[in-house]
């Protein structure tokens, strides 16, 4: 199970994942459990995160879109805006996330999303506006095909770190053996996206 799989830094993946995004001008996240596997998650984070578990509403085949649509759902009424960003996507940054702030902050109205070699990709901000096309999202496929019915709504950020996800073993066994060195030799997190 991929969100347990240990990072070089010895902390899970997802922990990794949420302590970044806990660091930057977000604030606090609020972690989306959709899988009852992994509620003991919520229970090892819990000091750290705000924790949401929505998993016993969905069935074992729910994909990311039946999750997104559950999340949002879920939100206070008092929410003004929702941030998505995938457990998986390692190679954000403080940086990332701080620029994407203020890119928001800029035009808060707009919906903000990651553009990179990959395409556009989490993290995205979607603000209420858009909550209820949220809502009815539903299978494998997340909000993509949102971001790409409403282009005149998107407001791309470059965030190449934004392509990088762990899928595989081997995808995080790269990614550690990259990050050992960058730790050890000084290399910087934008040489490893290159």
């Amino acid at each position: 199970m991929k969100s347990l799989a240990l990072t070089a830094k010895g902390d899970a993946l997802l922990a990794e994942v949420a302590t970044t995004l806990s660091n930057s001008p977000f604030g606090k996240p609020t972690l989306v459990l959709a899988q009852p596997h992994i509620s003991h998650i919520s229970k090892a984070l819990s000091d750290a995160f705000t924790t949401l578990d929505i998993s016993e509403g969905l069935s074992p085949e729910a994909g990311l879109g039946d999750s997104i649509a559950a999340t949002v759902a879920s939100v206070r009424t008092d929410t003004t805006h929702a941030l998505l960003v995938l457990g998986d996507q390692i190679g954000l940054t403080n940086d990332d996330y701080r620029g994407l702030w203020h890119a928001f902050n800029a035009s808060p109205e707009k919906i903000h999303c990651a553009i990179s070699d990959a395409g556009l990709s989490p993290p995205v901000i979607f603000p209420r506006a858009y909550f209820d096309q949220l809502r009815q999202l539903s299978g494998e496929r997340g909000a993509k095909a949102l971001l790409n019915q409403l282009p005149e709504a998107v407001q791309p950020f470059a965030m190449a770190s934004a392509a990088i996800d762990i899928d595989t073993p081997a995808q995080l066994a790269r990614w550690n053996q990259q990050h050992s060195v960058s730790q050890k030799e000084g290399v910087s997190h934008d040489q490893l996206n290159h």
